[in-house]
C-alpha cells in the first residue's frame, strides 16, 4: 500500500473518515465525498459499496454521541 492508497479494512477507513473530519474548517467542502470518490475508484463498485457501508456503520458506532 503506498501513501495514496485508500484502506480497505472499515475500522481504518472510518478512522480516516474520522481524522478528514476533525481537519475540515467550517464551510469548507466535506472530505468524505472525495474519499469515497478515491476509493471508488481504486477498489471498483463491488468491493467499495459494502466497505464504505461497513465503514460508516464503525464511524457511526465509534463517534456519535448516545
Amino acid at each position: 500500500m503506498n501513501d495514496l492508497d485508500i484502506p480497505t479494512i472499515p475500522s481504518a477507513l472510518a478512522h480516516l473518515m474520522w481524522e478528514l473530519e476533525q481537519n475540515t474548517k467550517p464551510g469548507e467542502p466535506d472530505p468524505r465525498s472525495a474519499l469515497w470518490d478515491r476509493l471508488l475508484l481504486q477498489e471498483g463498485y463491488d468491493v467499495a459499496a459494502p466497505l464504505w457501508s461497513a465503514a460508516c456503520a464503525y464511524y457511526d458506532h465509534d463517534h456519535t454521541e448516545s
